[in-house]
């Protein structure tokens, strides 16, 4: 009995050693440089004009510099991700659960517009086609596959009303963005196509003509969508710096005030997992009838 105590005592020893000699690796603290990635939803001149405000101030607040990678699509975006070649990012919806999945991004803020986004159905003014029902048999863009408010959520809910995209429509494309989707109803290479409200609503602002060759028929109801998220090995003091950040910027100084305007919200709040639940089921139900 009492050699088999000191062998059990031996061998707890041993493992305290071996642990000892291998700590847990130790979060990574302020670094020198943030590689910044923005889901390349739109023209890369548009995403700098939109973001680079942000940006800016976000590296003042932080006293960190920055270097900003736009990736060549949504699956380039999750590798970079994925392969450490990105710490922060602005994820869409569907990018964020996936990059949540695989690497454990950690969300950190949100605008107030990103949990009640909408997606907009748009055809040609001159198309007399007013509704859903009368695209039947019409060809049909979707933004990139792993867009939410350009392909998941419409998706969902044309599922919800018993429509199937590859069986209603008589062709159904992937334009890759939201732009792009704009241009291809724009030059009828289809009859209409889905895409991102705020995407739709600041073409409009900086180009007038659109809005006299195009229409909106169709809003989707709400849902959970863009988030900034950072990797998993920074730690929690830093991550938090961050946030309190995007939290200080406010209407009431005219930095702020142009920051906001160029991101179409008010406010920037705090963001966690929970806030993508539903959006979580909505690409579950998706992927499950497709396989």
């Amino acid at each position: 009995m009492l050699y088999k105590w000191t062998a059990l005592a031996a061998l707890l020893m041993l493992l305290f050693a071996v642990a000892s000699c291998n700590p847990l690796p130790k979060k990574a603290e302020q670094p020198k440089q943030l590689v910044i990635g923005l889901l390349p939803d739109r023209e890369p001149e548009q995403l700098m004009e939109v973001h680079q405000p942000l940006l800016a101030f976000i590296s003042a607040k932080l006293a960190v510099d920055y270097k900003v990678v736009i990736p060549a699509n949504y699956d380039d975006f999750i590798d970079k991700f994925e392969k450490n070649k990105i710490d922060l990012a602005l994820f869409g919806g569907v990018t964020f659960i996936k990059a949540s999945n695989k690497n454990n991004a950690i969300p950190l803020a949100m605008r107030n517009i990103d949990l009640n986004f909408v997606s907009y159905l748009i055809v040609r003014r001159d198309s007399e086609l007013t509704n859903l029902r009368m695209l039947k048999g019409k060809s049909f863009a979707f933004g990139s596959s792993l867009s939410t408010s350009g392909h998941i959520m419409p998706r969902f809910y044309m599922k919800r009303q018993g429509i199937t995209p590859e069986e209603f429509f008589s062709s159904v494309i992937f334009s890759g963005s939201h732009t792009e989707t704009i241009n291809m109803v724009v030059n009828r290479e289809v009859a209409a196509g889905v895409l991102n409200s705020q995407v739709y609503e600041t073409m409009l602002t900086s180009k007038p003509a659109i809005g006299k060759q195009l229409m909106v028929i169709r809003q989707s109801p709400p849902y959970p969508d863009y988030v900034w998220a950072i990797q998993p090995n920074f730690d929690e003091e830093f991550n938090q710096k961050i946030i309190d950040a995007f939290l200080s910027i406010t209407s009431e100084t005219e930095t702020g005030k142009a920051i906001l305007s160029k991101q179409s919200a008010e406010a920037f709040y705090p963001a966690s997992i929970e806030d993508f639940d539903e959006l979580k089921q909505a690409l579950m139900l998706i992927e499950m009838k497709e396989d």
